[in-house]
This record gives structure tokens, sequence and C-alpha cells, in this order.
């Protein structure tokens, strides 16, 4: 039977949803891996406007993981920037 006692989420979006409420109803600690820069793709496809949402999502989501793993110190640095 599967009776995961920890769930790992690499993306914000799609899949990552349905872990996080996975978890969430099953009540299983949630851990995971930010290593996507989308502030950088709004600026790249000129849509800066948004940046205060996106971060306000980000944060909606990552609110109850564990642990958040980076892929390096500049990531780090840029989430605890944003208080992380």
């Amino acid at each position: 039977e599967f009776n995961p006692d920890l769930i790992h989420i690499a993306t914000p979006f799609n899949i990552g949803l349905a872990g996080l409420k996975l978890a969430k109803k099953w009540n299983i600690p949630v851990v995971g891996s930010y290593h996507t820069d989308f502030d950088q793709y709004l600026s790249y496809y000129d849509l800066q406007m948004f940046s205060k949402l996106l971060w306000k999502y980000m944060h909606w989501f990552h609110k109850d993981f564990r642990k958040i793993f980076v892929p390096s110190r500049e990531t780090f640095m840029q989430l605890k920037a944003k208080q992380f």
C-alpha cells in the first residue's frame, strides 16, 4: 500500500498543486525544490506587472513546506530577500 512519510514537490504549478493537496489531505509533511527563477521569465516577456502577484502566490504555495532546497547561493539569497 502506498504510504509516504514525506512529499517532495519540485514545481509550484499543476502536478505540484496536486501533491500539495494530497499532502494536506493525508497530513504528510512537504519539502520542495525551488530552481526556476519565474521572476526572470516575467522580465523576459515584459510582464513585470505580475511580479507582486507571482511572489504572493509563491509565498502561499511554499508556506507550509518544512524545507525548500535551492540549487545555488544566489537562489537562496533571492528567496531570503523575498522573506521565505
